[in-house]
């Protein structure tokens, strides 16, 4: 049986809206191994709102893999927030942006 710190349950118990949610972050923590803090930022940054939600018919539309496939397409992996570019960043600050994040972290 795999368990989760305590500290953890109480960012769950204290900033989850329903069970579903709460477990959803249970089994995320559980497969990404996330520190207090990670799990904090997922919680606050709307992860579980954000990852496949999109309603879609790739499933009946189209072959397992391809739909597989679609479906990765769709959702919105990158979170820049770190980096507090502004709204209408370009590709070339984004960039700059995360190069000079990976040097300033080393």
């Amino acid at each position: 049986m795999v368990r989760i710190p305590w500290s953890h349950n109480l960012v769950i118990i204290s900033k989850c809206k329903d069970v579903t949610e709460a477990l959803y972050y249970v089994n995320k923590t559980i497969e990404h191994n996330w520190s207090r803090n990670v799990l904090a930022h997922q919680i606050e940054s709307e992860l579980y709102q954000r990852e496949g939600k999109a309603v879609t018919n790739f499933v009946k539309t189209l072959p397992a893999p391809q739909s597989d496939l679609a479906q990765q397409l769709i959702k919105d992996p990158y979170n820049f927030d770190f980096l507090t570019l502004t709204k209408d960043y370009n590709e070339r600050e984004l960039e700059t942006a995360l190069t000079d994040h990976r040097y300033s972290a080393l």
